[in-house]
């Protein structure tokens, strides 16, 4: 499967001292891993080095601009979430004040109910009083 240029600076990012060589990447990016590795170093995401030891093995970390991209992705990511939670406890709130609603429809109606007989009962002795 193709892996995102996110998913390999995140793989990157994940390494210790967020550098890796460059077989291991290759072998995590998988297909056309030398192109890709090229045009990550070339949109300076990835830096490009050769190790501390001087055996020539090349060894890629994080630049600036790649820490710059996973931190708003992340950031983006986080506000996404946010928002979800927020619209779901919206809409949390807007059911229970339409169920408060409801019953209270409901408790009104009952009352109202109540009220009626009451009066009805109360007219019906008037008008016995009255005409009785």
């Amino acid at each position: 499967m193709l892996k995102s240029n996110l998913e390999i600076l995140e793989y990157v990012h994940s390494c210790p001292n967020h550098s890796v060589d460059a077989d291991t990447l290759a072998a995590f990016i998988g297909d056309s891993a030398e192109k890709r590795l090229s045009d990550l170093y070339h949109e300076n995401l990835l830096a490009r080095s050769s190790n501390w030891y001087g055996d020539g093995v090349v060894v890629y970390s994080l630049s600036g601009k790649g820490f710059d991209l996973l931190a708003k992705t992340h950031q983006t990511n986080q506000q996404r979430a946010q928002d979800r939670a927020d619209q779901a406890a919206n809409e949390a709130r807007a059911q229970q004040h339409a169920d408060y609603l409801a019953g209270l429809n409901r408790r009104t109606m009952f009352v109202s109910g109540i009220i009626s007989a009451i009066v009805s009962a109360l007219m019906s002795i008037l008008i016995r009083l009255l005409f009785g």
